[in-house]
């Protein structure tokens, strides 16, 4: 497998700050070493394990063929945030936007939002499927079991299986902790249910059945997802490797204060990586420092997506230079090529594009980007894959992953939980309650 290459320019790092980058690679090496023992999911730092527990995979392929028996024409993600965003990245990035306009069977679609305008349209779509006797199947996705826009969307959701389906049960998925409320509902109906290691955290999920069960259902191939993770791992516990250098030049351009770190990637199919990375940066580091709560780390993740977006925040980034680094993500060689025809009625238009291909102008479009931050002296590394295939996305996700618990370390936070997003909950509760 052809591996991701980078660019990464970071200063060398102080005494104090190889002492914490050691001592990080040290608990992620002890948890490493814990991956085939009944252990390898006691800690924080779980995830890393994930992607070499073969029974997660043999698990959900046994679901997967069980399911499919019921010959079922769209899958139903019922999910949000963790449970949801790294599913949507790989499907987008590997199927293409435009993967339900192609008729293609199973379709997937992704209940994430508790918005009445868009729950309006879906609950249409599946109900013209059920009238028409095609089957549907939920997958309800959360680790809480009681996260309240998913329960929702659940609730909704089911009632139209009932109302098509006199043995509903078979056409449901729960994926959740082990002993949560819903399992215990699952459990108790006899509805399939799969369990994620409690210590994986949502964000880090997306190898484990959160993830694995939608992906494999809809035929993308979760063994390379896996292999492209573990490789990641294995290279981000060398001595030096880009995983810590990325952890470095992000962190060195945040004290220097680049407090947004803008994520900037050249391929419209990766929008929901983008979004995954947002959730993954900001849920990690954005919260008060372990030993001074009155400070806190304000290091902001954005998207841009290129060239779209060069001609929406290009200006800001480039005039009006706001305190941003950003790392960029291309692509070395696409899966599709388009040749521009040379038409002689169209010269006078563009002389520069006819008889070249649409992946010629997008790369000369990325390096030009490139070209023009070098000389506003902008601060940034890059990311090329070399393909967008599973392998390279299981390697490159991983890779975040690891560096943001890096990242964790040197600003001095808990990368693992996000005590703040309780707040809400806690006031939808409260007005909930009280409606």
């Amino acid at each position: 497998m052809k591996s991701i290459s980078s660019t990464i320019t970071t200063k060398k790092p102080t005494k104090k700050i190889t002492h914490l980058l050691t001592e990080e690679q040290k608990i992620l090496q002890a948890t490493f070493d814990l991956r085939e023992t009944p252990q390898k999911y006691d800690t924080d730092y779980a995830s890393i394990n994930v992607p070499f527990d073969e029974s997660i995979i043999k698990k959900v392929k046994k679901i997967i063929i069980e399911k499919q028996k019921l010959s079922i024409d769209s899958l139903v993600v019922i999910g949000i945030g963790g449970s949801n965003l790294g599913t949507l990245a790989i499907h987008q990035a590997l199927n293409g936007l435009l993967y339900n306009d192609q008729n293609k069977i199973p379709s997937i679609y992704f209940a994430d939002t508790t918005d009445p305008h868009y729950l309006t349209q879906l609950i249409t779509i599946l109900e013209n499927k059920l009238k028409n006797h095609k089957n549907i199947l939920l997958n309800i996705v959360t680790k809480s079991g009681s996260t309240v826009e998913t329960l929702t969307n659940f609730h909704i959701l089911i009632e139209l299986l009932k109302k098509y389906q006199l043995d509903y049960k078979k056409y449901i998925v729960v994926t959740t902790d082990q002993n949560s409320s819903l399992d215990q509902w699952a459990q108790h109906e006899d509805i399939t249910c799969l369990h994620v290691p409690a210590l994986v955290g949502g964000r880090y999920s997306v190898f484990s059945e959160v993830g694995l069960f939608p992906l494999g259902f809809i035929g993308i191939d979760i063994e390379h997802l896996h292999t492209g993770a573990r490789d990641a791992v294995e290279a981000a516990l060398k001595k030096e490797n880009d995983v810590i250098k990325g952890a470095l030049a992000i962190y060195h351009a945040y004290q220097d204060g680049l407090i947004i770190h803008d994520l900037f990637i050249f391929a419209l199919e990766l929008e929901g990586l983008g979004k995954w990375y947002r959730q993954l940066s900001g849920e990690s580091l954005g919260k008060p420092l372990k030993d001074n709560p009155q400070t806190r780390c304000i290091l902001t993740p954005t998207l841009s997506i290129g060239s779209v977006d060069l001609h929406s925040v290009t200006q800001l980034y480039l005039g009006g230079l706001p305190p941003t680094f950003t790392t960029f993500i291309g692509i070395q060689q696409w899966n599709k090529t388009i040749k521009i025809q040379k038409d002689k009625t169209l010269t006078s238009l563009n002389n520069t594009i006819q008889g070249k291909t649409v992946n010629e102008i997008m790369d000369a479009i990325f390096y030009g980007t490139i070209a023009a931050y070098k000389k506003q002296k902008k601060q940034f590394t890059i990311f090329m894959l070399p393909q967008i295939n599973e392998y390279s996305l299981g390697y490159l996700m991983q890779t975040f992953m690891i560096q943001m618990m890096y990242l964790g370390k040197l600003c001095n936070v808990n990368p693992f939980n996000q005590p703040q997003v309780e707040l809400y909950k806690k006031e939808t509760k409260r007005i909930l309650t009280h409606a």
